[in-house]
């Protein structure tokens, strides 16, 4: 659940929605709002909530560190794989994150991963 007051708190106030709120102020054909006039403008206009909840998305996103696979737990046949996977995450950096995630279970459907 969405907590609406503090999404309108951030739109005014924290500058990673800067674009919501010009958005809003554009809407609102004025500079200053109060919290309340944004509630409103969010509750007539579903895509500014929409467009806050993108934002916060990939903010979050691009806040996500991967570390390597320790390949000390793996079995023989699964280290090689395991380290190009680590050099692919050194190298590429979010690209990889999905060969991470299907090696790792993969390794684990398999039983390689003690």
């Amino acid at each position: 659940m969405t907590h609406l007051q503090r999404v309108a708190n951030e739109i005014k106030n924290i500058g990673l929605y800067d674009l919501v709120l010009q958005d809003v102020q554009k809407i609102a054909q004025k500079t200053t709002l109060s919290e309340d006039e944004i509630l409103n403008i969010m509750e007539k206009n579903p895509q500014i909530l929409e467009d806050y909840k993108q934002i916060n998305v990939e903010y979050n996103l691009s806040n996500i560190h991967l570390k390597d696979i320790n390949i000390d737990n793996l079995d023989e046949s699964c280290k090689k794989k395991a380290q190009r996977v680590n050099s692919n995450l050194t190298a590429n950096g979010f690209s990889s994150i999905e060969e991470k995630s299907r090696f790792k279970k993969l390794a684990k459907e398999n039983g390689k991963l003690r």
